[in-house]
């Protein structure tokens, strides 16, 4: 019987673990897997730890376990310069809500019109859009599937230089060429979970969220679906590298 040497077998783990490690790698990934306490693990590289704020509960997720939040409820993630994404940017997350009062931000690091970028819901239509802003002009990519009905749906908004894409539960609902200087508006906001970033901090989003992530590039259209039918991808380029190493010293 054919036995494939170990150089054969070491190629091979190379090439899966330098796919893994060169795959695109979120600046945010918070899977809120805490038991209980104030703090949301970033399980990126980035290791931004976010800090709970006001009626924030844990409860079962998507996957694992989740984050609920009530009236006054947020969490914050201090800035840090990755964040200031400028020519491209997805952000990707699950929620889960049935009330839907107000223009109900998911996750929020912008100053309206003015700078920065948002996921949220619609009070009018109660689907999901993604914006942001520069010059006083807005772009807006605005799903057309309501999200609140109580069940788990993924949204996605993407960016990449020229146009903006929202999609719910792993289909493209919109794409619309961005308006005005193609590069987003930077600040100095964290990056919130539940309300405005900025200083008004209104626009409560009140439900579950799970599986929360940016990264500073735009996923494709395979990238997100991927996501939505398998979850977010369990190895990530750091931990990669190390499979790496110990599967060439397991070789040896």
């Amino acid at each position: 019987m054919y036995r494939p040497s170990r150089a054969c077998i070491a190629f091979l783990a190379l090439l899966v673990v330098v796919s893994a490690a060169t795959a695109a790698q979120p600046v945010v990934y918070l899977p809120f897997e805490e038991a209980a306490g104030d703090t949301v693990k970033d399980a990126s590289e980035s290791g931004n730890d976010g800090t709970i704020a006001g009626a924030v509960t844990r409860v079962d997720g998507r996957f694992g376990r989740a984050i609920e939040l009530a009236a006054g409820g947020h969490v914050d993630l201090v800035e840090i310069p990755v964040y200031d994404v400028t020519s491209a940017v997805t952000i990707v997350v699950w929620v889960a809500t049935d009330a839907v009062t107000t223009w109900a931000r998911i996750v929020d690091k912008s100053q309206w019109q003015s700078n920065g970028f948002d996921i949220a819901l619609s009070q009018v239509t109660h689907a999901p859009f993604f914006e942001f802003f520069v010059d006083d002009t807005t772009t807006q990519a605005l799903a057309t599937t309501p999200a609140d009905d109580g069940e788990w749906h993924f949204i996605a908004g993407t960016f990449g230089g020229k146009v903006a894409r929202i999609y719910v539960d792993g289909v493209m609902e919109q794409e619309v060429a961005s308006t005005g200087d193609v590069d987003i508006a930077t600040n100095d906001w964290p990056i919130r979970l539940g309300r405005e970033a900025n200083a008004a901090m209104g626009q409560q989003y009140i439900g579950k969220l799970d599986e929360v992530a940016m990264y500073d590039v735009e996923l494709s259209e395979a990238e997100i679906l991927d996501i939505y039918e398998n979850g977010m991808p369990a190895t990530l380029g750091v931990t990669a590298m190390r499979k790496l190493a110990v599967a060439w010293a397991a070789l040896k």
